[in-house]
């Protein structure tokens, strides 16, 4: 890497990062950013936007220990500037020395060269704070790397498992891969990739799960672009066994992009007529596009799921999955940005939305048919007391219970999967049958 591309990536990666702070998600900035680099430099850019979001609240708390007074709002990317320095300094193997005076000479190339003198000295002294960095980490809500009104909710839900909770939370998630058993068998094509030099485990919980000691680009997989393999987790491939379809039944995927459970539903059972249904029209190309790889059929409609009357064509469901919008709490590991984009606030409206969803679609499911209700959320709002006032208020609607092989979480209703360090994100489910 010349020194030219060295600050194009620190310098990309403080634009990506402040523009996620006013309110843009990390997938899409860094989708923009990584496009204008190559491939070396476009790996060492999402490290560090990924790397400075994972820490970002004990690195703001060392950042103010280490700053005299605060720097104004219109000055955001020097703070953003100082993160990533932080970062660097704490987090990776980057040399000191690089990160310091790459980081004062993308203070002069953001055109603030006033902040060149505190950028240096913000950053050398933070070399000496080591232990101070670790005192703050020590304090549970700084050390949790979570917003704190989050950890506060968290702490009330699940006192006695936060702890293991937290990391999960905060621990880089594996690559894990779906099998498409309708081409090819998982153990045939663990071998396949072991062939390829690419080591796998089996998944405990997916039958169809492989996970991958090492992520690896996608083009590398055997067989991927003729659809032998999907990369998806293990705790969302649940979604297919647990709705139990048979050949020939009417499914519904309410939430359906970017398609992974829908082409996973397609390729556990043959002959379904599956309708995809996806609110955001920018997203609907993407379902097309894993259903075309995978050589798998469905209707694909965009549509509200929360109002029927605009798409549907009037005939009954036997499956309905209703893979909900939520606060994706599950998956803030894979998505950092959750951390800085998502507010207290959120978590009720969100619930309005998941509960419009429900009473809206239930009378779209056929007597005898099953709803499975899925989010990527480990908050009880959105998941077991939704379900609680489900039940409550249609009386032909019962709960099947779910029992996994693993430990999971007590809860009144459904199945909450924490996200688990070295192993799957945080999901919930639960399985509404509609009564005869």
């Amino acid at each position: 890497m010349t020194d030219a591309s060295g600050y194009a990536v620190r310098l990309a990666a403080v634009r990506t990062l402040t523009r996620v702070m006013e309110g843009r998600s990390l997938s899409v900035a860094l989708s923009a950013a990584t496009a204008q680099h190559e491939r070396r430099d476009a790996a060492l850019l999402s490290q560090l936007c990924y790397t400075t979001l994972r820490y970002w609240f004990s690195l703001n708390a060392l950042l103010n220990k280490l700053m005299a007074r605060p720097l104004k709002e219109r000055d955001r990317d020097i703070q953003v500037l100082l993160l990533t320095g932080l970062c660097q300094l704490h987090h990776t193997r980057i040399p000191p020395h690089a990160a310091v005076d790459t980081s004062v000479r993308v203070a002069r190339l953001l055109k603030k060269k006033w902040a060149c003198g505190l950028v240096n000295a913000v950053l050398r002294k933070s070399m000496d704070s080591s232990g101070l960095l670790h005192q703050l980490q020590g304090d549970a809500a700084i050390g949790s790397e979570l917003p704190l009104w989050l950890y506060q909710r968290l702490a009330a839900s699940w006192r006695g498992q936060l702890d293991s909770l937290v990391q999960g939370m905060n621990d880089q998630g594996p690559m894990t891969l779906r099998v498409n058993t309708a081409f090819v068998s998982r153990a045939t094509y663990a071998h396949q990739l072991e062939e390829a030099g690419i080591e796998t485990t089996l998944c405990k919980l997916s039958p169809c799960g492989l996970q991958l000691k090492t992520a690896t680009n996608v083009e590398e997989l055997p067989g991927f672009l003729q659809g032998h393999v999907s990369v998806q987790d293990e705790a969302a491939q649940l979604a297919a066994m647990l709705m139990n379809c048979q050949p020939g039944e009417r499914v519904l995927d309410a939430c359906a992009a970017p398609g992974g459970k829908s082409c996973h539903l397609l390729e556990s059972t043959s002959n379904l007529d599956l309708t995809a249904v996806e609110l955001d029209p920018e997203r609907l190309p993407r379902i097309q596009e894993n259903l075309d790889r995978l050589r798998q059929q469905a209707r694909v409609v965009q549509g509200d799921a929360s109002c029927p009357a605009d798409w549907w064509d009037g005939n009954k469901y036997d499956r309905i999955l209703v893979d909900a919008p939520c606060s994706a709490t599950g998956v803030i590991r894979r998505h950092p940005d959750i951390k800085l984009l998502r507010r207290a606030e959120d978590i009720q409206a969100l619930g309005c939305l998941q509960q419009g969803m429900l009473d809206a679609v239930w009378p779209l499911l056929k007597p005898g048919g099953r709803l499975l209700y899925a989010t990527c959320s480990v908050l009880p709002e959105e998941n077991s007391d939704q379900v609680e006032r489900f039940l409550a208020a249609h009386q032909d609607a019962e709960e099947q219970q779910v029992n996994m092989a693993c430990k999971t979480p007590d809860t009144k209703h459904g199945l909450q999967l924490f996200p688990v360090s070295g192993q799957h994100d945080g999901f919930f489910y639960a399985c509404l049958n509609k009564k005869e």
